[in-house]
Order: C-alpha cells, then sequence, then structure tokens
C-alpha cells in the first residue's frame, strides 16, 4: 500500500511540474503572421532604391563633391542627409539627374540639394547650416 501511494504521489509530483513548464512556457509562444508581397510592390521598392542609389553616386562623384567643399557645405553631410530624405525627394532628384548629361547641370543638382537642405533646416529637420 506504501508503494503505492509514493508512486501516486511521485507521479502527481511529475505532472504538477509538467503542467507548471507548460504554463510557464505559454507565455514565451508568439505567433507569426506571413503575408503576400505583390510584385508590383516588390517592383516599387526596387525602385525606390535604385532612385536612392542613383542620388548617392551622383553626390560621390569628385566634381560634386568639390564644387559642395567650395560651397561649404561637407560631402559626407550631405549624404547622410540623402539617406533621410523622403522618397518623393529622392524620386525628384533622381528624375533631375537622369535629365541631365553627364557633367552638365551640376550646378542646378547642388542647389537644388543646397534648397531642400535649407528648407530642412529652416522646418528644423537637419541642422546643417546651424541656423
Amino acid at each position: 500500500m506504501i508503494i503505492f501511494r509514493t508512486a501516486k504521489i511521485g507521479m502527481y509530483r511529475s505532472i504538477s511540474t509538467l503542467l507548471i513548464c507548460l504554463l510557464i512556457s505559454s507565455g514565451f509562444v508568439s505567433s507569426v503572421q506571413a503575408a503576400l508581397v505583390s510584385t508590383q510592390d516588390l517592383a516599387t521598392l526596387s525602385l525606390k532604391q535604385q532612385a536612392r542609389d542613383n542620388v548617392r553616386l551622383a553626390l560621390q562623384r569628385i566634381e560634386v563633391q568639390q564644387q559642395l567643399s567650395a560651397m561649404g557645405v561637407e560631402p559626407n553631410l550631405v549624404l547622410n542627409r540623402v539617406d533621410s530624405m523622403s522618397n518623393s525627394e529622392i524620386q525628384e532628384l533622381s528624375g533631375l539627374i537622369e535629365q541631365k548629361p553627364t557633367g552638365s547641370g551640376i550646378i542646378g543638382l547642388l542647389g537644388f540639394i543646397l534648397v531642400v537642405l535649407l528648407i530642412t533646416d529652416l522646418l528644423k529637420l537637419t541642422n546643417v547650416y546651424n541656423l
């Protein structure tokens, strides 16, 4: 009789321990949701990244960096600002770059960049010109 009672208590303890472990670990289970990504969304994302890369490549050219330095703006600061520009600003700037033949229109491009930086400074979004 004692053997059965001891076995029964051991079984209850095992079941209790298992239930406690299950209750504790059930709080750590997270749900995962998956969604389909449409081809159009993927293409739009790719075009946005391509426009951003286009602008960064144009700003990394030596002539552009020399002009930025001549105007008193650090080229690295402009490259950092490109990363924080909105998608519409990037696409507009990329469109301007693509319209101009290579080597021409750099002054207009720099002017546009400086105007965008000035506007974002006035709106207190950046601090390029220390206004």
